[in-house]
């Protein structure tokens, strides 16, 4: 990873862990969450289309992971079926059918940021990564993991301030499962089309998540 860019993710964590917790920012960062978590999934997918060797398989899979993931979430925040009984909180304003519209572009960048750490590890391990059927296993099943792993640190600081809410304030272990299987499944596509793209812009964009997610998770136990 390149210097500039570590210091950016350094710089970018310092700064929304500090936002958070500061109780004299807190009314403008729930305020802005919204519109900065849009902007910068753009920035992801606009850097990744921006790429010469990006083909109709990347839109496609765009597309796809964009418009099923939020029919999955909209079935899901409507009816307590797939991840449990939860409600999205009013710090989302742009919603249709009581769902936010970014939740699409979270799940692109979730999977494409997993999928490459996943890619790394591939390339660590396997030294000469190929496409069959036992790297393309891996690939899948690291990947779901690492999103899992995400969801995990996730969970309880979005229910701290407020991005939404368990019933009874309880993570059913089915979230969990889901989140496996949707991002597995989707990463699973990814890498069946055979898209080659680098896939760095969401790794750094990731990462930064990954990391604020972590520690305001420990803040959360914490506080």
């Amino acid at each position: 990873m390149k210097r500039n860019h570590l210091i950016l993710i350094i710089i970018g964590i310092s700064l929304s862990v500090f936002s958070h917790l500061n109780s004299n920012l807190i009314f403008l960062t729930k305020l802005s969450t919204e519109a900065i978590l849009i902007i910068s999934n753009l920035v992801v997918i606009y850097f990744l289309l921006k790429q010469k060797k990006f083909s109709n398989s990347l839109i496609f899979w765009l597309i796809l992971t964009y418009f099923s993931t939020f029919l999955i979430e909209a079935i899901g925040t409507n009816t307590g079926l797939i991840f449990g009984n939860y409600i999205y909180g009013d710090i989302f304003k742009l919603k249709l059918f009581e769902t936010p519209i970014l939740i699409g572009l979270n799940w692109i960048v979730v999977c494409l940021g997993s999928l490459a750490i996943a890619t790394k590890l591939q390339l660590y391990l396997f030294k000469k990564p190929a496409f069959s059927i036992y790297q393309n296993t891996f690939l899948t099943l690291s990947t779901a993991s690492i999103a899992t792993i995400f969801d995990f640190f996730l969970e309880p600081v979005a229910i701290r301030y407020g991005y939404w809410n368990w019933q009874n304030s309880i993570i059913p272990v089915s979230n969990y499962i889901w989140w496996f299987i949707i991002s597995g499944f989707f990463s699973l596509i990814f890498i069946l089309l055979k898209i080659k793209i680098n896939l760095y812009p969401a790794l750094v964009w990731f990462l930064i998540q990954f990391s604020f997610m972590v520690v305001m998770y420990v803040f959360t136990l914490g506080f």
